[in-house]
C-alpha cells in the first residue's frame, strides 16, 4: 500500500474511533454476553452495534493495514495493555490490540475494547512510562465513555456519518480502492471540524483520568505531560504535516500545564529504565529501516557510545537483529551470546537466539533451545508459536498441528497461527481442514465472501465426515450472521 493511502487510512480510522465509540465497562464484552443498558447513550447505539463496529474496524485493519505480527512485540504490548489496564476504570478486560507497521505517531481507542499503536510510537517515546501515558489516555476515553457521549452530543448526524466511514473502509478492504478514498474525503471533511471542536473537554478528562490509571499501575505520571510537550515541539518543524496524533489528539500549552500539575499532585515515581522496552525499540528500529546495511552500521555506532548498561544492552541486541536482517547468521548468534549468559532466562533473549537459528535452517538446534527455555517459561507465547513452526518445518506435522491446535484456544483471532496451521493440515493431505483454516485467515481480514468460498470447497471436498460438515456448516451460518449485522449498521 501507498505510503500516503497508508497516513491517510490510519488518519480515518482514528476519525471513526472518534465517531462511534462507547467503550465503557462494555469494552469487552462478546455478543453472547451483551449486557442490558438503560441509559439514553444505549438508544444512540447499543452495546451489541458497538462490538460488530468494532469488530469489523479491526478486521479491516488487519486485512488493509500493514500489521505486525511479530510474536515478540504482541507479547510485550500485551502485557503493558493489561498491566494499565487493570489499574484504570474498566472492569471488563477483555481486549484486542493492533500495532501498525508505520513510522508516524499515533494511537487509537475503538469500539469493542480496540487498541491500536503505531509503531512509530516506540521510535519516538523515551521510556516505557511514555507509552504507557499513551496507553492510559486512551483507555480513560474508554472508561469514560467519551465517544459514546460524543455521539448523543451530536445525535444520529455523526451515526449516519460513521456507517458511512466504516463503509468506505470497506470497500478499500474488498478492493475497491478509488471508490473508497472517494467516499473517505467526503466523510473525513464533514467530520473532522466537529471531532476537534468537541474534543477539549475530553482530552482534559482522559489527561486527569489517565494520569490516575498510570499512578495506580507505577508508572510516572508526569511521563503524560513530558510526552506531550515533546511532541508539541516536535510540530514547530512539522510544517503542515503534524502527526497524525495530534489531529484527534490537539496539544496546546495550556493542557500540557494543566496536565502537569495534575500529575505533580498524584503519586510520584521517578521515570525509569525499562530493559525490556529498550529492547523493543531496539527491535523495531531494526525491523523498519530501510537500508539494512546501514542499519548495521547505526548500531555498532551507538553501542560504541553507549555507557550506559540497559542501553548497551539493547543497541547490542538491535545489533544482532540488524545481522539477522542481512542474513549475517554467525555475527548475529555471535553479538547476541553476551546478552544470552548475562540472562540466560530471559526469553527475548532465548527467543530471538531460535529465530536465527531457524533462519539459518538450523531447526534441530532451535527445537532443542526451545523445548528447553519452555520448561522454564511453560506460558510464554512466543516460545510456544516458535516451536511449532519448527516442528512443522521438521516435518513433524501431527506434532505441530496439536501444537497449533492448542494455541488457537488462547489465540482464536491470531491469523499467524492459522496460516501456519493451513500448511501443517495441507500438508498432511488435509485438504478440508486446509481450507477452513485459510477461512480463518480471509474472516480475520475481513475478506468475508472469501472466507465462504473456502468453506464451501472445504464442504463440497467433505464426504463421510459428519460432524466436520456440521461443523463447516455452523462456521458458514456464523459469518452470514456477521455479514447481516454489519450491513445492518451500514
Amino acid at each position: 500500500m501507498p505510503r500516503w493511502l497508508r497516513r491517510f487510512f490510519l488518519t480515518s480510522i482514528l476519525l471513526l474511533s472518534g465517531h462511534l465509540a462507547q467503550a465503557s465497562n462494555d469494552a469487552s464484552i462478546t455478543p453472547n454476553e451483551l449486557p442490558n443498558m438503560g441509559d439514553s447513550l444505549s438508544g444512540i447505539i447499543s452495546p451489541e452495534q458497538e462490538y460488530v463496529l468494532g469488530r469489523a474496524l479491526l478486521k479491516t485493519l488487519r486485512g488493509q493495514a500493514p500489521v505486525i505480527t511479530d510474536p515478540l512485540l504482541n507479547d510485550y504490548v500485551e502485557t503493558l495493555i493489561y498491566r494499565v489496564a487493570a489499574a484504570s476504570e474498566l472492569t471488563q478486560l477483555d481486549l484486542q490490540w493492533v500495532i501498525i507497521n508505520n513510522d508516524e505517531i499515533n494511537a487509537f481507542a475503538a469500539p469493542g475494547g480496540v487498541i491500536g499503536i503505531n509503531a512509530g510510537l516506540f521510535l519516538y517515546a523515551e521510556s516505557e512510562d511514555e507509552i504507557a501515558a499513551v496507553l492510559a489516555h486512551e483507555l480513560a476515553h474508554l472508561s469514560q465513555r467519551h465517544f459514546a457521549r460524543q455521539l448523543d452530543n451530536n445525535k444520529r448526524s455523526k451515526w449516519t456519518m460513521g456507517a458511512g466511514l466504516l463503509a468506505s473502509l470497506a470497500l478499500i478492504s474488498a478492493g475497491g480502492a478509488d471508490s473508497g478514498m472517494a467516499a473517505l474525503l467526503t466523510t473525513q471533511a464533514a467530520t473532522l471540524q466537529s471531532q476537534l471542536a468537541f474534543s477539549r473537554q475530553n482530552e482534559q478528562e482522559a489527561d486527569r483520568v489517565g494520569m490516575q490509571t498510570l499512578a495506580f499501575a507505577n508508572f510516572d505520571p508526569v511521563a503524560m505531560p513530558r510526552f506531550f510537550e515533546r511532541l508539541q515541539k516536535s510540530t514547530e518543524h512539522a510544517g503542515d504535516a503534524p502527526p497524525d496524533y495530534l489531529l484527534t489528539h490537539p496539544v496546546t500549552t495550556t493542557r500540557i500545564s494543566d496536565s502537569l500539575n495534575r500529575a505533580t499532585n498524584l503519586p510520584q515515581r521517578a521515570n525509569h529504565e525499562a530493559l525490556e522496552f529498550a529492547l523493543m525499540k531496539a527491535r523495531i528500529t531494526a525491523s523498519m529501516t530501510q537500508d539494512k546495511f546501514e542499519n548495521v552500521r547505526n548500531f555498532q555506532t551507538r553501542l560504541q557510545k553507549e555507557s550506559n548498561p540497559i542501553q548497551v544492552a539493547a543497541q547490542r541486541y538491535g545489533l544482532a537483529r540488524a545481522y539477522l536482517k542481512v542474513n549475517e547468521y554467525q555475527q548475529a548468534q555471535a553479538t547476541l551470546l553476551p546478552l544470552l549468559k548475562k540472562e540466560p532466562n530471559r526469553i527475548t533473549y532465548a527467543a530471538t537466539a531460535a529465530e536465527i537459528e531457524m533462519a539459518s535452517s538450523n531447526y534441530l538446534n532451535a527445537k532443542t533451545r526451545l523445548e528447553q527455555y519452555l520448561k522454564i517459561s511453560p506460558n510464554s507465547f512466543p516460545l510456544q508459536l516458535y516451536l511449532a513452526e519448527v516442528n512443522l518445518r521438521l516435518k513433524k506435522l501431527p506434532l505441530a498441528q496439536m501444537q497449533l491446535e492448542e494455541l488457537l484456544i488462547k489465540h482464536p483471532d491470531n491469523s499467524q497461527i492459522w496460516r501456519l496451521l493451513e500448511e501443517a493440515r495441507g500438508n498432511q493431505a488435509d485438504i478440508v481442514g486446509a481450507h477452513q483454516a485459510r477461512a480463518e485467515v480471509f474472516f480475520l481480514g475481513n475478506h468475508n465472501e472469501q472466507a465462504l468460498q473456502q468453506l464451501k470447497y472445504a464442504l463440497k471436498l467433505n464426504k463421510d465426515n459428519f460432524a466436520r460438515g456440521e461443523k463447516i456448516k455452523l462456521r458458514m451460518e456464523e459469518i452470514r450472521q456477521y455479514q447481516h449485522q454489519l450491513k445492518q449498521l451500514m
